[in-house]
Order: structure tokens, then sequence, then C-alpha cells
């Protein structure tokens, strides 16, 4: 089992099943964690990307459908 966080605050979670990505928000925080989930090869595996700060806490996370944006010009 793998530790996500060890902050007592509410996380709010997300999971792109199209990229394998998995985004967790902690309210409160200045910062998203951004996973990459793979479960080919019998195990499953959860690998730390990265983190974002910024300069404002966060108090939600939302995504927009694929559909309604233009994903060429942006990188996760």
């Amino acid at each position: 089992m793998k530790k996500l966080d060890n902050h007592n605050l509410a996380m709010q979670t997300y999971f792109d099943d199209s990229t394998n990505m998995f985004y967790v928000v902690n309210r409160a925080q200045n910062f998203t964690q951004f996973f990459h989930f793979n479960d080919e090869g019998g195990s499953p595996d959860l690998t730390t990307l990265d983190k974002y700060a910024g300069k404002e806490n966060q108090l939600f996370i939302y995504f927009m459908p694929k559909k309604c944006v233009n994903f060429m010009q942006c990188e996760i």
C-alpha cells in the first residue's frame, strides 16, 4: 500500500482513465500532486510524477470534458 499524503485535510481526487493520471488536491493547501497509474505486468503501481505549487490555497479542482478544450495547446 502506498501512502499518498500525510496531511489530515480533506482530499479531492480525480482519475483520468484515458491518460492513467491520478490527481490529488488537498483543500486549504497550495499544491496539487500528480501520479501515474500502471496496472500492466500483474501488480498495480502508482508512480509520483510531480507537484504543482501555486501562490493561493486551493478550494477545489474541476475538470472539463476533453471535447470542450484544445488540449494540444497545454501540457499536463
